[in-house]
């Protein structure tokens, strides 16, 4: 590598030294806890569960074993410390969020909320009753033990970073 690098180099210069990846230059701004505590929710993607909670005056977001404590930029818009991520709140015409924008170094994906801490309960339907309890599946050679559970009136797998809430198939 050390050698192909000083090859390149004399025939074309010094490449420019890399700059990290910054999803925003805006400055961070201070913002109201109602503003803030708004977004709170559990948003959902393809291949991500994240939670955004109010704590502390701050925004977080969690995911896993990743808690990061977010920068404010706007009402809507946040970003990771070092700016790697940028994460942007889509809200619906009365200010309840809709999903959210991430935004980083390898792409961007739309995560839709999932539930939100002031979420009527659910319709705790009687038919459901047959589907509760412990279910067992292989994956990738490990076996993964869920339950499936009624909170707040809503089907939950109870393992997925603290619980999943399930959509009805309709």
């Amino acid at each position: 590598n050390r050698a192909l690098r000083l090859m390149i180099e004399a025939k074309y210069g010094a490449a420019a030294e890399a700059k990290p990846f910054k999803v925003t230059d805006r400055p961070v701004i201070t913002l109201e806890a109602g503003l803030l505590r708004r977004l709170q929710g559990t948003y959902k993607c393809e291949n991500l569960v994240a939670v955004y909670k109010l704590e502390e005056g701050s925004l977080y977001y969690i995911s896993g074993s990743v808690k990061l404590k977010l920068n404010t930029h706007s009402p809507t818009e946040f970003s990771s410390p070092g700016r790697q991520f940028k994460f942007t709140f889509d809200l619906d015409k009365e200010g309840r969020p809709k999903g959210v924008r991430i935004l980083g170094p390898s792409g961007g994906q739309y995560c839709p909320v999932s539930e939100r801490p002031d979420d009527e309960a659910g319709p705790n339907k009687r038919e459901w009753q047959e589907y509760l309890g412990e279910y067992t599946a292989k994956l990738a050679g490990d076996t993964a033990r869920v339950n499936v559970v009624v909170e707040h009136g809503y089907l939950y797998l109870s393992w997925w970073q603290g619980g999943l809430r399930l959509t009805e198939y309709r």
